[in-house]
C-alpha cells in the first residue's frame, strides 16, 4: 500500500528495513530526512483508517489540520513524554475520530508518540487486554 502510494506522489517515499521480532507489519512515519517522527501504524491501514492514516502523513508534513490557536499551545506545552498505544478494528467507525486525533497531538510535539494497532494482526493484544471489538449492532 506505502509503495502504491509512493508511485502517485512524489511527496511519499517509502523503505523496507528488518522489522524486529513482533512488529513486522509497521509503518512509521517519517519526515524528508528519514527521522521517524513517533507516528506508527501496526498493520496494514485499511478500512475506516485509511484516512487516519493520509491525515498523519498530512500532519506530519507541515502545518496540518487547524486545530485552533488555543489547542495548539495546549499541545506544544506538553513537556512530558507521553505514548500512546490505540487497538482498532478496521471495521469500527468510531476509532478513527480518536486515531487522527492523537495522531494529530504527535504531529505537533515531538514528546508524543502514537503507535496504533489493528487488532486483526495482534489478537495476543486484544485477549491480554480483553479489548472487544465494536461493532454497529453493539451502539
Amino acid at each position: 500500500m506505502v509503495r502504491e502510494l509512493s508511485e502517485i506522489s512524489d511527496k511519499v517515499k517509502f523503505e523496507i528495513i528488518q522489522a524486529s521480532e513482533g512488529m513486522e507489519h509497521t509503518i512509521a512515519i517519517c519526515n524528508a530526512e528519514g527521522e521517524d517522527l513517533g507516528l506508527h501504524f501496526h498493520g496494514v491501514p485499511g478500512g475506516h483508517e485509511f484516512n487516519s492514516f493520509i491525515l498523519a502523513m498530512y500532519n506530519a508534513a507541515g502545518p496540518g489540520q487547524d486545530i485552533g490557536k488555543d489547542a495548539e499551545a495546549r499541545v506544544a506545552a506538553i513537556n512530558e513524554k507521553k505514548h500512546l498505544n490505540i487497538a482498532v478494528s478496521l471495521s469500527c467507525t468510531m476509532c478513527p475520530d480518536l486515531v487522527a486525533a492523537a495522531e494529530r497531538i504527535a504531529a505537533g510535539n515531538k514528546n508524543i508518540t502514537v503507535d496504533v494497532y489493528d487488532l486483526a494482526h495482534y489478537p495476543d493484544m486484544q485477549q491480554k487486554y480483553n479489548i472487544h471489538e465494536c461493532s454497529l449492532h453493539d451502539r
